[in-house]
């Protein structure tokens, strides 16, 4: 019976998200915002995601709406190239789970003061490094804006299901770990797809869109490498 009733219960959950998913049938993409394909534009070269504008929306507005607590960290490329992220890992959206990620709008002085105050360097499977910052700037750091949101669902949504919601794409470019980037420069959106991986979504304003950038796939950032610090 407990056998009977896990197997219901999984069928249930497959059932709702892919009614979560399917294409529309109804108008109920006019109201609800909260959604990974409802983005909006503007005619100013902006866009919102789950109803926030990005690059005017603060990370306590994030933090609001996804209902987790924010975490801070910088990181840290091979080449010393550095960026402020927040993230939240544990989010429901539409009655998905989903890994949110946010980039911060910052300047190098920023960078510099921020990553002096570092209390861990940990090594990244990425080969970055992420640079762990003390829990008592999260008060300043959540009236901070962002410039790129990344959307990483925990379940696997097939390529179909992509295409019935955003259309094809203007360009699909493949990396060297046959990750392929699907480019959507009016939308301001690149999904990072895979066979048997898990998509990645990464939005920016569309005019700050470069259709002739291959991007690294975000998801990298935060894997940690083991026996490095």
């Amino acid at each position: 019976m407990k056998i009977t009733y896990g197997i219901l219960g999984l069928l249930f959950v497959a059932i709702l998200i892919t009614w979560a998913l399917m294409p529309d049938i109804s108008n109920d993409d006019r109201t609800i915002t909260t959604l990974p394909w409802i983005i909006k534009t503007d005619d100013q070269g902006g866009s919102s995601v789950f109803g926030l504008e990005i690059q005017k929306a603060t990370v306590r507005q994030a933090q609001t709406l996804f209902n987790d607590e924010a975490e801070f960290a910088i990181f840290e490329d091979k080449d010393g190239k550095r960026s402020l992220e927040t993230f939240f890992n544990y989010t429901q959206i539409a009655g998905l789970q989903a890994r949110i990620t946010l980039t911060l709008q910052t300047t190098p002085a920023d960078l510099d003061t921020l990553a002096s105050q570092a209390i861990d360097k940990k090594g990244q499977a990425s080969n970055s490094y992420k640079l762990v910052l003390p829990t008592d700037l999260n008060e300043t750091l959540l009236d901070y804006k962002y410039s790129s949101l990344t959307y990483q669902p925990k379940i696997k949504i097939e390529p179909d299901i992509l295409r019935a919601r955003f259309g094809s794409p203007d360009k699909v470019t493949v990396a060297d770990d046959e990750i392929q980037q699907w480019l959507y420069p009016a939308k301001g959106l690149t999904l990072f797809v895979a066979e048997d991986e898990k998509p990645v979504f990464q939005y920016v304003r569309p005019d700050q869109f470069d259709l002739n950038t291959d991007n690294p796939d975000p998801s990298q950032n935060n894997q940690p490498v083991s026996g490095i610090d």
